[in-house]
């Protein structure tokens, strides 16, 4: 415990802390409380990536803390950015190194908000293989405005226990947080274990 009486970061298993498109997060060593979170779907994941996961070495926690203020009215209110406002995992690196993003709901969806933090998703830009070329490029520009304009994503909804696999190269956001809750959830990349002996493992992947 550190001071406060609460756990300190190395309890935690903390090893980087970020921020990201108002998205605050951490990476945290794959411990074992965090693991069992994947216990339950091992045999989908290795349906879909076609043999058996490789277990990570460390998750991300990310919570998203309100963007409004005191007294602002909330309800109804959604996201209002634009279709170029999003990222692909990797930090403009593609491939990015993994197969499947694996996302764990910690926080439940607050009543009568339409925007409230969630993993927002813009569907089929996993296969737009444009993008891919492009987004590298894209990443590294100074302007937001440049990256392509993908229209309008779909929040994923999800209740405490639900959980979303996405492919590694579909594109994202979190959606603004109209609410006065703080939405937590649970990261995981992952990919093939046969990747720990196939350094070709990704080849392809973009084309």
């Amino acid at each position: 415990l550190d001071s406060h009486g609460a756990p300190s970061l190395q309890a935690l298993g903390v090893v980087e802390n970020e921020q990201r498109d108002g998205l605050h997060s951490v990476r945290a060593y794959a411990r074992e409380d965090y693991a069992a979170l994947l216990y339950p779907l091992r045999k989908i994941l290795a349906q879909m990536l076609g043999c058996e996961p490789e277990l990570p070495d460390k998750v991300q926690l990310a919570f998203c803390t309100p963007d409004g203020g005191l007294g602002e009215q909330f309800e109804g209110r959604e996201d209002g950015r634009p279709g170029h406002q999003y990222h692909i995992d990797g930090r403009g690196q593609l491939p990015n190194g993994f197969s499947l993003l694996v996302g764990c709901a910690v926080s439940e969806i607050p009543a009568g908000r339409a925007s409230w933090g969630a993993l927002a998703v813009f569907p089929g830009s996993h296969r737009n293989s444009e993008l891919h070329k492009a987004y590298p490029q894209m990443h590294l520009a100074e302007k937001p405005a440049e990256q392509m304009d993908l229209g309008r994503p779909l929040t994923v909804r999800l209740e405490p226990g639900d959980v979303v696999i996405s492919h590694s190269l579909l594109a994202h956001r979190r959606s603004q947080n109209w609410s006065e809750a703080i939405r937590n959830q649970i990261y995981f990349r992952i990919r093939p274990k046969s990747a720990q002996l196939d350094r070709q493992w990704e080849k392809g992947v973009l084309d």
